[in-house]
């Protein structure tokens, strides 16, 4: 009588039992670092076979791999810079397992200007490179990726030179902006990267055009 009873209040339980819901799909990674007072960067990962991922083809080159399509890529990166969000270019990046280790990216001012360059050696555990981007209050700039085998192998890149003048003028004059001024030092500075500009790209078109 008893165990009838028991089985009595049990049979509803029963009856509303379901079988296990199947596990919900993993929210993607997101991996947050600290890099200094008012900076800090951020990752999204997801995986290749996931909805709206690129195909493998998308690139000719995937950074981080060993070779091959990874299984897992950098899906979105951005910077979070004295409470400015900055979109960073993380196309063709694979899942940077380890980078929250200690100095795995560093943060070098860059002089004259409220830039930074944010820099780092990344990996999945498979492949390693190196990459850079110019941080900016307005923006960013993607300006090495490389394969870390190839660091000490890059050919010489005659328009490197004028990069760099061009990201050098452009901070100037966006710190001239946030300052508000636009004081004679200042305006010598810009002048001076704008001359050593137009010299390098009159050396560049000499080059090309055999000095013709």
């Amino acid at each position: 009588m008893r165990l009838l009873a028991i089985l009595l209040l049990l049979a509803p339980l029963a009856a509303t039992a379901q079988p296990d819901d199947p596990p919900l799909d993993d929210p993607p990674p997101v991996l947050d670092i600290v890099l200094a007072d008012g900076l800090s960067i951020h990752f999204r990962e997801a995986s290749m076979a996931a909805p709206g991922a690129p195909p493998a083809e998308a690139c000719d080159t995937w950074y981080g791999t060993d070779g091959g399509a990874p299984e897992d890529y950098i899906q979105a990166g951005f910077v979070e810079m004295d409470g400015r969000h900055i979109d960073l270019d993380v196309s063709c990046m694979t899942s940077c397992e380890f980078c929250g280790y200690e100095d795995a990216l560093t943060v070098t001012p860059i002089a004259g200007t409220a830039d930074v360059e944010i820099s780092g050696t990344l990996s999945d555990g498979a492949g390693t490179y190196y990459v850079t981007w110019r941080v900016g209050p307005y923006g960013s700039a993607r300006t090495r990726l490389v394969a870390f085998w190839q660091l000490h192998q890059e050919p010489a890149d005659p328009t490197s030179a004028l990069r760099r003048q061009l990201l050098d003028a452009y901070g100037i004059v966006v710190g001239m902006l946030d300052e508000g001024t636009g004081d004679a030092a200042r305006l010598d500075e810009l002048r001076g990267v704008l001359e050593a500009l137009d010299e390098g790209l009159g050396a560049l078109q000499a080059r090309r055009t055999g000095g013709r």
